[in-house]
C-alpha cells in the first residue's frame, strides 16, 4: 500500500462507526438503556392501574409529580435557580393537572393527553431550557420513555370517554 502522510489518519470500519458529536458509546448505552426501562414501568403502571380500577382523572393527578422530579433533582443539587426555573416550566402541568383531576370538563381528556406528550418533549429539550445539573443524564431519557407509553395508554382511554372528559364515570375502558 501507499504511504500516509504525516498528521492524517486512516479510515478503518471501527472509526467510520464512530460518532464524532454526541455522548460516548458508553452513555448512549445508558440512555438506551434508561429508555426501555421508562416504557417497561410504564407498562407495569398502567397494568397495576387497571387492577386497581385507578379512574382515568387519576393520571391527570399524576401530572403533579412530573416537575416535581426535575425540582428534586435541582435541589438534590444545591442550585435554587434550576428550582426556580423548573417551577416556572412545571406550572402548566401543576395547574392543568389539579384542574382537569378536581373539576373534568368537556375535552380534558384531550388536554390531560396533551400535557403528557409536552412532558415528553420536555424531557428531549431539557438540557437547552434548564441547566438543572442535578439531573442525571439517563434521566430524561428513562421520562420520556414513560411519558410516550402514558400518552399511547391515555390516548386510548380517553377516545372512550364522553366527550373527552377525563372526569366522566362512564368510560368504556378502564384506564
Amino acid at each position: 500500500g501507499g504511504s500516509i502522510p504525516p498528521g492524517s489518519t486512516r479510515s478503518t470500519p471501527a472509526s467510520a462507526l464512530r460518532v464524532k458529536d454526541g455522548p460516548p458509546q458508553s452513555e448512549r448505552h445508558i440512555i438506551m438503556v434508561a429508555l426501555v426501562l421508562g416504557i417497561l414501568l410504564a407498562i407495569i403502571a398502567i397494568a397495576m392501574a387497571k387492577d386497581v380500577t385507578l379512574p382515568p382523572r387519576a393520571f391527570a393527578l399524576a401530572m403533579l409529580i412530573l416537575p416535581a422530579i426535575y425540582m428534586l433533582f435541582a435541589l438534590l443539587a444545591g442550585d435554587g435557580t434550576a428550582m426556580a426555573w423548573e417551577l416556572v416550566y412545571g406550572l402548566p402541568f401543576i395547574g392543568f393537572g389539579l384542574l382537569c383531576f378536581t373539576r373534568g370538563f368537556k375535552a380534558s381528556g384531550i388536554l390531560v393527553v396533551a400535557l403528557w406528550a409536552l412532558h415528553a418533549a420536555y424531557d428531549v429539550y431539557h438540557h437547552a431550557l434548564v441547566a438543572n445539573a442535578g439531573v442525571p443524564g439517563w434521566y430524561p431519557a428513562f421520562c420520556f420513555g414513560f411519558d410516550v407509553m402514558m400518552v399511547i395508554h391515555l390516548a386510548r382511554v380517553v377516545a372512550h370517554q364522553k366527550n373527552f372528559d377525563i372526569y366522566a364515570s362512564d368510560s368504556k375502558t378502564a384506564p
